[in-house]
């Protein structure tokens, strides 16, 4: 194992726990890192990562069309190539307090190219992995 030392304004993801990196079906030389949580609480952060370098890039998420609430403990896997699909976990909306911290049978898409978000579909029932 190497530890990589990234330089001074590298782009570096703040520390987490309970996230997801999930490796590109398409693309074998990119990972994608989201969500989690930190002493804050809840993430809803993207980052794309060079499996080659491992440069980190911080992706925007298009939310015009639907909010996504910050998530952990949620599993997240590449759908089709082109999106990536965001299952269950433990759900905070913006705005609300830790105490509303709640499960989550949703099913969120966001568009590798575009970062758009969209709901992709609702669980039987509420999971978080």
């Amino acid at each position: 194992m190497h530890h990589h030392e990234y330089p001074d304004g590298a782009i570096i993801p703040p520390v987490r726990n309970s996230h997801t990196l999930t490796k590109s079906t398409t693309d074998s030389s990119k990972a994608y890192l989201f969500g989690g949580a930190n002493q804050d609480g809840p993430l809803k952060d993207l980052y794309e990562l060079d499996l080659n370098t491992l440069v980190f890039t911080k992706m925007a998420l298009d939310e015009s069309e639907m909010s996504l609430p910050m998530l952990e403990m949620h599993s997240a896997h590449i759908m089709g190539g082109t999106h990536l699909l965001l299952i269950g976990g433990r759900k905070l909306e913006v705005g609300q307090p830790m105490s509303e911290l709640t499960f989550s049978d949703d099913m969120y898409s966001i568009e590798l190219a575009t970062g758009k978000v969209s709901l992709f579909g609702r669980l039987p029932t509420s999971l978080g992995s």
